[in-house]
């Protein structure tokens, strides 16, 4: 991940995806490793590989969240980042992370 984002000042690994709300509910979950650079964040999902990359510009909201798309892990908050996406409509993304509040203190740094 320091390859792909040499410029991030976080790299958290092992972070479960919980989908992106435009998607819809029937995305499954994954691992893999979200990074932070000055100007987006960047998840890479492990298997299916696949890259969600969200400009920090267009991020609204930063969350804590129980659940998201009607996925859960009981005792566990998730991080939910609220953006304007591509096409200019609202959009969201969730992630199941070890140190939420690192995470989300690190984004509203941004």
């Amino acid at each position: 991940m320091r390859q792909r984002c040499p410029t991030a000042r976080a790299i958290f690994p092992n972070v479960n995806f919980f989908g992106r709300e435009s998607d819809g509910v029937t995305q499954l979950r994954g691992n893999g490793t979200l990074a932070l650079t000055d100007s987006e964040l960047y998840f890479e999902r492990w298997l299916p590989r696949k890259v969600y990359r969200v400009p920090i510009a267009s991020i609204q909201a930063v969350e804590t969240a129980q659940s998201f798309l009607g996925k859960r892990v009981y005792g566990y908050s998730l991080l939910k980042v609220v953006y304007t996406n591509d096409s200019g409509q609202t959009d969201a993304i969730a992630w199941l992370v070890r140190d939420l509040e690192t995470v989300r203190q690190t984004l509203e740094s941004l």
